[in-house]
């Protein structure tokens, strides 16, 4: 099974990016693929001038030490480390002094407002505190704070007009199981005013099942109406020449009276016939001809952009509609010279 497909990502130096995506479309993949938390099976994974792809797994535990830090969504935290030391744990890892942690600690906790509870344990401190320390954690290993604090001045910016910004969490069940749009668009809107650029991502089986069950719905109605319309043309044009047939009995009766052949009025008929079943497929045909850019137009909003296989599909029918016209035609026109001939 494949996770993901086809992907290409990009992030600027500085930029502010959000990754959005139904449940099952790839989202944590992606995001410890980029941490390098996970290998992908092909491609190129270029972090800080590297492909994380390459380097040895013995290695790749300082190269994140080193160059990403992470926010967890449950914090990881240790317990048994004071808020200080769980601050400090990768430049501990990265062996450095400690006057050069103490001066990269200082300016982050004040930042986030942690100063006075360094020396508590995270069993002592509320979740958003955790929160604030697992972000502390992040942010040390970072050399400066310029793009960091370019980007809180963008989101400032963007929040400038808000006294405050509510965040309302409930539970709903909705037994149709269907996602609730508004609340999708909602969200989007709201990322798109504090990102520089929302990343979207989306699954290959949802989209292939909502694919069936769109185009295969509207696959089975084309089916089922051209079928209806083909019985219900084919009933209506064998029986009114059947009808003519009895009306033409007299008719050709005083024909051979006159002097036609059996084979002249054999060629009559099967003219009379053909005229008649052909006629309006061949109208059919210079109609569509004539429609078929519009019908490509139109196709576009299913996002169906292949003219040659549309094409295909429009001469196919054609010809099995030709086919099936032939042999009607046989059937018919036998029939109407037996009920001719018929004295």
């Amino acid at each position: 099974m494949q996770a993901l497909t086809d992907v290409n990502f990009t992030v600027e130096e500085g930029e502010y990016v959000a990754i959005m995506g139904e449940s099952g479309s790839g989202k944590t993949t992606r995001l410890n693929i980029l941490a390098a938390l996970d290998k992908p099976t092909g491609g190129q994974v270029l972090l800080a001038g590297k492909d994380t792809v390459r380097i040895p797994d013995g290695q790749m535990a300082a190269f994140r030490r080193d160059n990403l830090g992470f926010v967890f969504q449950d914090f990881n935290l240790l317990d048994t480390f004071s808020i200080r030391d769980n601050i400090l744990l990768p430049l501990v890892l990265a062996r450095k002094r400690y006057p050069e942690m103490a001066r990269r600690l200082t300016p982050v906790a004040q930042k986030l407002g942690i100063s006075d509870l360094l020396d508590k344990f995270p069993y002592e401190v509320s979740g958003g505190q955790k929160q604030r320390t697992a972000v502390a954690r992040a942010l040390i290993v970072l050399p400066d704070y310029s793009h960091l604090e370019d980007l809180v001045r963008r989101v400032n910016e963007a929040f400038a007009g808000r006294a405050s910004c509510n965040l309302m969490y409930y539970y709903s069940y909705d037994l149709s199981a269907e996602p609730p749009q508004a609340y999708y668009d909602t969200l989007r809107e709201d990322l798109l005013q504090t990102v520089d650029r929302l990343a979207q991502t989306g699954s290959a089986d949802m989209a292939r099942e909502d694919f069936y069950q769109l185009y295969g719905s509207l696959l089975f109605v084309g089916i089922f109406f051209i079928s209806l319309f083909l019985i219900a043309t084919v009933l209506i044009i064998y029986y009114k020449q059947i009808t003519e047939g009895f009306d033409d009995r007299g008719r050709f009766d005083i024909l051979r009276k006159v002097g036609m052949s059996d084979r002249e009025v054999r060629s009559t008929i099967n003219k009379q016939v053909l005229m008649v079943f052909f006629l309006p497929l061949g109208m059919a045909v210079v109609h569509i001809s004539v429609a078929f850019p519009v019908l490509c137009k139109l196709l576009l909003a299913f996002q169906m952009a292949n003219k040659p296989l549309f094409f295909g599909c429009t001469v196919c029918p054609v010809f099995l509609f030709a086919l099936l016209y032939y042999a009607v035609y046989h059937v018919t026109s036998k029939t109407y010279y037996r009920i001719v001939q018929a004295k």
